[in-house]
């Protein structure tokens, strides 16, 4: 086992902004949800730009640490739990029925243009397809990343994007708001309700059929929802704490916090003086050892467990204390 320095990952020479919502000065100059609909005051759901996507991104973590653990929170992370629980438990299963079953549950991640936010050229119908995508995302959980699942490492929706090639913010926010697509229509009911603007003044709803995540019976079904419409576009609203303008466990964040952090402590020296010798972040970064990239990740995180450290475990932590630090200086906890 390497020498210990620390427990927790600190983070030199970068930091990280864990804001979430922004608008821009071009954004400004576009017709808002709110101004649309002559909603005045803070709102609880993201002010999206209407006729473009808005570049921020639904985030499993953010969800999952949600300062105000609504029952929409709740049920978003029963649907991200089952629906992961599900496709894990059929990786490690030999059971044909078990695998297959798995494998068509991630072949229908259409993207979910309601939200209206993410990258639109970068979305799921645009490079490749729902069925691409899932394809890739099995591949990737019964090769590269399997050990993960058998070591009991990788357990939740918001781990893959820093293992899995082409799972990155758009894709994770994508493939986050088609599993809890229930608990955001119901998010939504909620919002026509306290709102009036929503079906005054001449303002429409529309009644859509949309595919939805059924956490009970652990499979896709279909639902009839009501939506606000503008336009003749549906547009599903979403709570601003499930939203930023980066996901929290991002491949990034992860490589130059805690495990450039793991590599300090690998090579770590005691001095005949008894300091401590160890390169910092930014050195690591410039000799570029070890390179950039998910393959380290699984490779470090692996040779880590090996060692008795869960870094996924240390990473979930360090991320989940400097996010609520964040959300208290901008008084956003209680």
């Amino acid at each position: 086992m390497p020498f210990q320095r620390s427990e927790v990952p600190a983070v030199r020479h970068i930091a990280y902004p864990f804001a979430g919502p922004f608008t821009t000065r071009k954004e400004a100059t576009l017709a808002t949800l709110t101004s649309h609909y002559g909603i005045n005051g803070d709102v609880p759901f993201i002010d999206v730009t209407l006729g473009r996507d808005t570049p921020l991104f639904v985030d499993p973590y953010r969800i999952r640490l949600s300062a105000t653990p609504t029952s929409f929170a709740v049920d978003a992370v029963q649907c991200m739990d089952t629906f992961f629980g599900t496709i894990g438990a059929a990786v490690l299963s030999t059971d044909p029925t078990c695998r297959k079953h798995a494998e068509a549950l991630l072949g229908k991640f259409k993207e979910p243009r309601e939200t209206h936010l993410g990258y639109a050229q970068n979305s799921i119908n645009g490079h490749g397809g729902a069925e691409d995508i899932g394809a890739g995302i099995w591949s990737a959980m019964n090769e590269d990343i399997k050990a993960l699942f058998t070591l009991g490492v990788l357990k939740h929706l918001e781990d893959l994007s820093m293992y899995v090639e082409d799972v990155a913010e758009d894709r994770t926010s994508d493939i986050t708001s088609r599993i809890i697509f229930g608990p955001l229509a119901d998010f939504t009911a909620e919002m026509i309700q306290r709102y009036p603007e929503f079906t005054g003044n001449g303002n429409v709803t529309v009644d859509v059929e949309r595919q939805i995540w059924d956490s009970e019976n652990w499979q896709w079904a279909s639902r009839t929802i009501t939506l606000p419409c503008v336009d003749g576009v549906p547009l599903m609203l979403v709570p601003k704490e499930w939203v930023g303008s980066s996901i929290l466990m991002s491949s990034g964040r992860f490589f130059e916090t805690t495990l450039l952090g793991f590599i300090q402590d690998e090579r770590t020296s005691i001095l005949t003086d008894g300091s401590l010798s160890f390169p910092t972040k930014k050195t690591l970064l410039r000799q570029k050892t070890p390179a950039r990239g998910r393959d380290t990740n699984l490779a470090v995180t692996l040779r880590a467990y090996d060692g008795g450290i869960d870094l996924l475990k240390r990473h979930r932590s360090w991320v989940a204390d400097r996010y609520k630090d964040s959300l208290l200086e901008r008084g956003e906890a209680a």
